[in-house]
């Protein structure tokens, strides 16, 4: 499997019977890591996680971005889950913590915290200096909020835009003021919509007070799309 893809390792579970995905488990050590848990569909993943020790899961866990975090812990009973969430470190445990706080298909369970925001008097050489040393960066990323003193946002620039402009421009000259904010309490279905109906690969989330908390991106959106329409088939089924 060394030369895989994170899904297609995934697949290779849903597709073994049962009563052998824990050896292929073992065989792998540490090739299954995080990102290969996060690719598989919820019912192998639960499976699988019931089969490992909380501080193993933790382990995984802390690898990945909250939403994929969340979306691993969020299944398990409530012991195991306060196992593996006494097992992270504190800021880890507080960023999920706080994710399971909010109702299950909402925009607050799905969002990332891993962002990039910067100021709007900073210039865009200043952008592109933080962005290089600033190693506790995300590394998935398509766009730069741009935030008030009040951390709330007015605008986003695109990394192209941030390539492609000379350095002593100001952020608040080229950042694009239009943006689609997504409530933090808003239905999964209803962001699926949005990112849909404006063709939106990222979005910024926003708690009640109007500042910026999380953002959510189109690859999570592909997994909310698919999630709902095997509801709505079940649910035709009966």
């Amino acid at each position: 499997v060394d030369p895989l893809h994170n899904a297609d390792i995934a697949r290779l579970f849903e597709l073994m019977d049962h009563d052998r995905r824990g050896a292929l488990a073992a065989a792998l050590g540490e090739r299954l890591d995080g990102e290969v848990l996060a690719e598989m569909n919820d019912w192998v993943r639960e499976a699988l996680i019931d089969a490992l020790d909380p501080h193993q899961v933790a382990d995984l866990a802390v690898q990945l971005d909250t939403d994929d975090a969340v979306a691993i812990i969020e299944d398990m009973d409530d012991a195991d889950q306060r196992a593996v969430l006494r097992a992270l470190p504190a800021d880890d445990r507080a960023a999920i913590e706080e994710a399971l706080s909010f109702p299950e298909d909402s925009a607050g369970r799905v969002m990332q915290r891993e962002l990039v925001a910067v100021p709007e008097h900073w210039t865009v050489g200043q952008v592109i200096d933080y962005l290089r040393d600033s190693p506790e960066l995300t590394s998935d990323f398509w766009e730069v909020f741009v935030v008030d003193p009040g951390h709330r946002p007015v605008g986003t620039m695109h990394l192209a835009w941030v390539l492609r402009t000379p350095r002593h421009i100001a952020v608040a000259d080229v950042m694009q003021r239009e943006q689609m904010l997504i409530p933090i309490d808003l239905d999964q279905e209803e962001v699926a919509l949005r990112f849909q109906k404006y063709a939106l690969i990222s979005a910024a989330v926003i708690d009640p007070a109007g500042r910026l908390v999380g953002m959510i991106t189109v690859d999570d959106i592909v997994h909310i799309i698919q999630e709902e329409a095997s509801e709505d088939v079940l649910r035709l089924s009966g």
